[in-house]
Formats: C-alpha cells, structure tokens, sequence
C-alpha cells in the first residue's frame, strides 16, 4: 500500500518554500502602502483559495497571513527609518500602509523595543555612509 504524504510540496511542487515566500513578499512589498493588503487579495494573487492560504502560511512561515503581513511591513518601516528615507513617523506609517500612527508605533516598539520616533532620532546622529555601509 502506498502512503500518500500531504505535505505541502505536494499541494503547491512547483514552487520551492523560498521562491513562494519571495513572490509572496514581492506583491506585500510592491503593494506595501495599501492599508487594506489582505489574506484574500493575496491568495487570489498566489492563485490559491484564502483557506489553502492560511495553511500554507502556516506551514512555510509558522504565521497567520495577517501576522506576516505585519511583519514584512514592520520589517520595511526599519529600514527605511535606518536609511534615512523618511524623518517623521507619520511618514514612515503612511508609506509602509498603517494609517493609525499610535497602532503603527505600539506594533513597531514591541517588535523592535524602541519607539519609531526613537530610532529615528539615533538614526538622525549618525552619518549617512556608516548606516549603508551596516
């Protein structure tokens, strides 16, 4: 008897973890500043239904959509505070899709353990070349 194996290479074989996280992160990236980026709208941009979405999530990341949605966005508002690009947080929330500043800061601080307003600040003193060259 042959044991079938539901693991998710065989639901989604032609894409490796990583070519489906990178494709995964390019629509997040590339529609960074909606507010409204949503389990749905990706899953039906990855070509798979929301419910099959959330399981593979979970498999390939450990996360809900909504938490790594977050995440990759959170990730984006760190670096562009730590390169310089925006210099006021409403910037930086508005830019990576957060339009509460208060929700936007609370989520950065307790990912980060500094207030965004905060690493702006450090990030302001030093020189421009020594934040491209870290």
């Amino acid at each position: 008897m042959i044991k079938k194996n539901n693991s998710h290479t065989d639901i989604y074989p032609f894409l490796s973890d990583i070519d489906w996280l990178k494709k995964l992160n390019q629509l997040i990236i590339k529609d960074i500043k909606n507010p409204h980026v949503s389990n749905s709208l990706l899953a039906k941009k990855m070509n798979v239904s929301e419910s099959h979405f959330y399981k593979l999530m979970k498999i390939k990341t450990g996360m809900s959509p909504n938490l790594y949605i977050r995440t990759v966005k959170l990730n984006f508002a760190k670096h562009l505070i730590e390169t310089n690009e925006y210099i006021r947080v409403s910037d930086v929330a508005y830019q990576t899709g957060f339009r509460r500043i208060d929700y936007f800061s609370r989520l950065f601080s307790e990912k980060f353990g500094m207030r965004p307003k905060n690493m702006i600040a450090k990030n302001k003193k030093l020189p421009r070349r020594h934040i491209l060259a870290a």
